[in-house]
């Protein structure tokens, strides 16, 4: 399937926002449990809720909260097995049958870098050239869309309603939904939630560190900074907690290294280093959920590697330049080992699968072998591509 939606202004950042319980004890569950494949959805029509944040030509942005949904697949896709599974369903009219998209558009204090969803909670974290980092709870978001789907304009009373409603959603306001701001000294790019324990969040930016923030309490009364890394030569550029360890994250950087940080470390215990990691700026990384030993990055030199980090002092395993242009986003799909998406400024996204092997026969001889054996997608068409994100729920 492919859906498009369109906004005012342009966006860096995007992700997907899961809510299926807020409770600490559930999140600590959902973080902590091995197979989060059980979780997964593939059944027709989608629905999804998606957050982002826009740039503006104004020293203020919009926080975008958006839910898609009733997303179906492709009219013309070849299913061979729909006449069969569709013998005796009622046909519907094909006319009524449109995704859609509810939204709320915030105000918010600055233009927004990087947007990231706490999973499984409607809690997130904006990355703001103000310079701060905001995090905010969007309940009153989801109350407000799912409302909006739940009235029906059949009677004056409704309609009173949807009136108000209406109006409510005019009024809205930033400080409604606000929790708390950490204000930085620079701005910055890098933002990540632990994947282990809900609340605690990884922020780096132009100031060269890396700030730790945890909860205060037991009852997250506040949160507070923890501690700072330092030791990147130039701006960090993006941050990754290890998807099953707790104290362990990663950063990269405009000095060009990837750094592996234990975050109860001292000047006994320094973090772990891939020097010159690429020919310039690192961009962004990603680590594998599935294979926690498989860590990819991707640099301005238009490379993405893949590195095993059982051997850090070893080259990387896969290093592929077939992107024109700086690589901006890179992701493993959280439910296949081997595939990786990348997005690049050549206005192309691609998807790689790294367990097939190049064989004798050629499977693009019309293209002069141009074409990689391990490219299983390509997406073009869309231009200024900033961030991709596999869906954590869909596969």
């Amino acid at each position: 399937m492919l859906h498009r939606s369109k906004v005012e202004w342009p966006c860096l950042s995007v992700d997907f926002l899961l809510k299926e319980n807020s409770s600490l004890s559930n999140l600590k569950d959902f973080y902590l449990s091995n197979d989060k494949r059980k979780m997964t959805e593939d059944k027709y029509p989608y629905s999804t809720y998606i957050i982002s944040g826009s740039q503006t030509d104004e020293k203020d942005g919009y926080f975008y909260f958006m839910k898609w949904y009733n997303m179906r697949k492709t009219k013309y896709d070849d299913d061979p097995d729909k006449g069969e599974d569709n013998e005796n369903e009622e046909e519907e009219d094909e006319d009524k049958i449109n995704p859609f998209m509810k939204y709320e558009k915030i105000k918010v204090n600055g233009n927004i870098n990087r947007v990231k969803s706490m999973k499984n909670s409607s809690i997130c974290a904006l990355w703001n050239d103000s310079p701060s980092v905001d995090i905010i709870d969007c309940e009153e978001l989801f109350n407000n869309i799912e409302y909006q789907e739940e009235i029906k304009v059949e009677n004056e009373d409704n309609i009173d309603n949807y009136k108000k409603n209406k109006k409510k959603k005019k009024d809205l306001k930033y400080k409604k939904i606000f929790k708390k701001s950490l204000p930085q000294k620079l701005e910055g790019f890098a933002v990540d939630w632990n994947n282990i324990t809900p609340f605690i969040l990884a922020v780096g930016g132009y100031d060269k560190k890396v700030s730790i923030y945890k909860p205060k309490d037991e009852n997250i009364s506040d949160i507070i900074l923890s501690g700072d890394l330092s030791g990147h030569g130039d701006s960090v550029e993006d941050i990754q907690w290890s998807p099953n360890e707790e104290n362990v994250l990663a950063s990269c950087g405009i000095d060009r290294s990837i750094r592996f940080w234990d975050v109860r470390q001292d000047s006994k215990n320094p973090p772990k280093i891939i020097k010159d990691a690429h020919n310039s700026d690192v961009n962004v990384i990603s680590w594998n959920t599935i294979r926690n030993h498989l860590f990819a990055s991707g640099g301005d030199d238009n490379t993405f590697k893949v590195w095993d980090l059982r051997f850090l002092n070893e080259p990387p395993i896969t290093e592929i330049k077939w992107h024109t242009g700086p690589i901006n986003s890179i992701m493993w799909d959280p439910f296949d080992e081997s595939q990786l998406a990348v997005c690049s400024e050549d206005n192309r996204l691609s998807v790689w699968d790294f367990s097939v092997e190049p064989d004798e026969k050629k499977l693009f001889d019309n293209y002069n072998n141009e074409i990689p054996q391990q490219l299983v997608f390509l997406h073009q068409g869309q231009i200024n591509l900033k961030d991709v994100k596999f869906h954590p729920v869909f596969k």
